[in-house]
């Protein structure tokens, strides 16, 4: 079946529930990677960042959230998965980065 237009996926949220990780790295897998490896990206983000997108901005002033890296927290996790159920962003993708996007849009500005 088709999912509703409204209807976000959750399946990036749960990098928010990695507790037993300071700092979760979050990676599509039709992404590869050279250069400069995952681990020194994540020993760079900053201590007061708690989400972090690295693939830059797209249209409609969106990030992809392809990859980034981020802090676990169950409170973020909550409010996350309740904006998807109810619905509190824009569904430009149908996808978890819609959700993403509008949760974390204030923080990433500038």
């Amino acid at each position: 079946g088709c999912r509703l237009r409204t209807q976000a996926t959750y399946f990036k949220f749960f990098a928010f529930r990695a507790h037993h990780f300071d700092v979760v790295l979050h990676a599509d897998l039709d992404l590869c990677f050279w250069g400069r490896s995952p681990e020194q990206v994540l020993a760079e983000l900053p201590a007061d960042v708690d989400f972090l997108p690295r693939v830059g901005v797209e249209k409609h002033g969106m990030f992809n959230s392809a990859l980034f890296a981020a802090r676990p927290s169950e409170s973020t996790f909550g409010a996350l998965a309740r904006r998807a159920a109810e619905g509190g962003y824009a569904p430009y993708t149908n996808s978890e980065q819609d959700v993403l996007n509008a949760h974390f849009q204030d923080g990433l500005a500038g």
